[in-house]
């Protein structure tokens, strides 16, 4: 019963970052599910299928309710996705990798998601308020 009240938070956490940033089953699911016992394919496979629809729908609808959606580009993206999505499942699902590599890349792409976000919306701004002020 213990895990189930751990995937239970982990789907909050998880849902609420969707909703607020976009963000979930790289930076929250996927490692959150790792930590409460479930093997890397399994929180992938989780991970993908709360993505399928139940878990973005509503927060679609709501920004998209807004004017924030346009479909040229987000049909561009979801084809380039789907290639992706197949490229890295069949890689995965064939253990062309190990999970320790799996694990390696996701680290690695958090970190560098995380460093660009930091720099250019944080550090960055901080650097052009103190030029201004100078100025």
């Amino acid at each position: 019963m213990e895990n189930w009240v751990i995937y239970l938070i982990v789907g909050i956490i998880s849902g609420f970052f969707i909703g607020l940033v976009g963000i979930g089953a790289g930076v929250i699911v996927i490692p959150g599910l790792t930590m409460a016992g479930m093997t890397v394919k399994q929180a992938v496979t989780t991970g993908l299928f709360l993505q399928a629809i139940p878990q973005t729908l509503p927060g679609f609808l709501l920004f998209r309710k807004k004017g924030h959606f346009e479909f040229g580009p987000t049909m561009v993206v979801l084809f380039g996705s789907m290639i992706g999505i197949l490229g890295g499942a069949y890689i995965h699902y064939n253990e062309m990798i190990s999970d320790r590599q799996v694990y390696t890349v996701l680290s690695g792409l958090l970190l560098l998601a995380g460093a660009h976000v930091f720099y250019r919306n944080v550090w960055n701004q901080e650097l052009v308020k103190e030029v201004k002020k100078k100025n």
